[in-house]
């Protein structure tokens, strides 16, 4: 072990640098937290090399990185780190744990040297088998609440007693699912290819069999939740279906085969970096149809790469109708995840498909009339605005997709900054649906903070108050959104936080002095 090993990143100058990996080999880095040492203030840790194939029982962390600042410094083989908030919060939470006391682990945000991108293609390209190789996977769904011990108590006296679920439970579970990492694109290899999982939020653990209970139980109770029942029910299906492919662990080493498939399953996810939707399935995908990841390629190059493979897997077959029509479906969720979106299937079935499918090709043969197609007509990846509803940067947002919000945004057309500035839709549905980030990127990009729904009179801050969107909530607060502009029956934010029994978000809305609407009987 080399005692100058940590990622290049400003900071002091002693800052930890990670020494090099051996690239040419399956070696990974593997981290272990230091207890009892003279510096109690800080965590501390070490770094070790390791060969995948000959390391150390260890385990993996599945979470969510979170928001760029603050950053917070631990030490690591002496020297500090700055690593982001979650993890910290994972750190404070297990560090006097004695499960934790010479345990090694496996951190993306560490045991990578993320600013080195042939080696975070070679990490990446290892990733399936580093969950896969854990002893165990530990899910981090952040710090706790107020709900986290009472959700647990209440599962363990369900397990008993169906019939002793609760309204607080219920409020719990809604909780529970508001959980970022559910929406995180990573969290489906991760939480499918591991051999053994435990749930931690904050201090409270969960095991499976816990969240197959809250699922269940807690999405019976939860559909009553007219307003919120939409989003919840997604999280749920996500859910289930994320341990129902994990229950068909398969013999061949991959988990779900078709591309259309594991696309369809990451659908509402998200991801930081756009091509991540695609490198995150690639342990669940068929090896024959797999991608080899490298992130200094262009997302015009991963479209022609994927759609390359998949295309001679196809062409392979004698094709019938239904199969050339699961080939387009496969390309659009391909085009939609890399943020292209899709010109409807009708304009093409029949023609370039239809004559590319017909002859049998060679992947870089496949490859190369795939460019000549893209280049001849760029259409066919972007696709023409139609209408409103229409725009890549509508569809970015109502799918939740921040990576692609971000990357439109960066070059905004016309059509779009007029749907920002001068439509509220946009950020109406952000912060329904509880997208900070977005909606923190609407509002940087000229958005009107307070528009209000046509057919309801309700707000941005009314929505995420009822859903229980606090990050959402307080930000849309800090802006100058008024607490207490109530829709067209004369329900504000804070009446319909006290009505959902959201304590977070009602404190929030008090301390920037919401009127007590509730008062009047106005909660429903």
């Amino acid at each position: 072990m080399s005692d100058k090993d940590v990622v290049s990143q400003p900071g002091p100058a002693n800052s930890f640098e990670h020494s090099p990996l051996n690239l040419q080999t399956r070696e990974v880095r593997l981290l272990k937290l230091v207890h009892g040492s003279e510096d109690n203030e800080h965590v501390c840790a070490v770094i070790q090399h390791f060969d995948l194939s000959e390391a150390p029982p260890f385990k993996a962390l599945s979470y969510t990185w979170g928001q760029a600042h603050p950053l917070f410094s631990i030490y690591i083989n002496g020297r500090p780190f700055s690593i982001r908030q979650n993890l910290f919060a994972f750190f404070e939470t297990v560090g006097s744990d004695p499960e934790y006391t010479d345990a090694w682990l496996w951190i993306d945000q560490i045991c990578i040297q993320q600013a080195n991108t042939d080696e975070r293609n070679h990490q990446v390209r290892q990733m399936a088998q580093i969950y896969r190789s854990a002893s165990e996977v530990i899910v981090w769904l952040g710090p706790g609440t107020a709900y986290s011990e009472a959700l647990l108590q209440v599962v363990a006296n369900v397990k008993v007693n169906l019939t002793s679920w609760s309204n607080q439970a219920t409020h719990a579970t809604v909780q529970f699912l508001g959980c970022e990492y559910w929406t995180r694109t990573w969290v489906i290899q991760e939480f499918i290819l591991a051999s053994s999982i435990i749930l931690y939020w904050g201090t409270t653990k969960f095991g499976l069999d816990d969240l197959e209970m809250i699922v269940r139980i807690g999405g019976q109770h939860i559909r009553h939740r007219h307003c919120q029942v939409h989003s919840l029910l997604q999280k749920m299906n996500q859910i289930t279906e994320l341990m129902s492919q994990k229950s068909k662990r398969r013999h061949d080493g991959y988990m779900i085969g078709s591309w259309k498939d594991a696309l369809m399953l990451s659908s509402y996810t998200i991801c930081q970096d756009v091509r991540d939707h695609i490198y995150a399935l690639l342990g669940l995908v068929d090896p024959n149809i797999a991608i080899i990841p490298n992130y200094a390629a262009s997302l015009q190059e991963i479209f022609v790469d994927v759609l390359a493979g998949v295309a001679v897997q196809y062409s392979r077959l004698h094709l019938d109708a239904g199969e050339e029509q699961e080939f387009l479906t496969t390309k659009a969720l391909i085009s939609r995840a890399l943020g292209f979106w899709n010109r409807p299937l009708d304009e093409i079935n029949g023609s370039f498909f239809h004559r590319f499918l017909s002859s049998n090709r060679t992947r870089a043969e496949a490859a190369n009339a795939l460019w000549a197609w893209v280049g001849k007509d760029n259409k066919h990846l972007i696709g023409l605005p139609i209408g409103e509803n229409g725009s890549s940067l509508s569809q970015a947002v109502e799918n939740g997709r921040e990576a692609t919000v971000r990357l439109l945004l960066e070059k905004p057309t016309d059509l779009d900054l007029k749907l920002i500035k001068h439509n509220g839709k946009l950020l109406l549905s952000a912060a329904k649906n509880g997208q900070k980030a977005i909606v923190e990127l609407l509002l940087e990009k000229g958005a009107n903070l307070e528009p209000k729904e046509k057919s309801s009179g309700r707000s941005p801050l009314w929505y995420a108050a009822e859903m229980g969107h606090e990050g959402v909530v307080k930000l849309l607060l800090e802006r100058g959104a008024d607490p207490n502009s109530a829709d067209q029956f004369g329900n504000t934010p804070l009446s319909r936080a006290k009505y959902q029994g959201d304590e977070a978000v009602v404190k929030l809305l008090l301390d920037k002095a919401a009127e007590l609407e509730a008062k009047n009987g106005k909660v429903g």
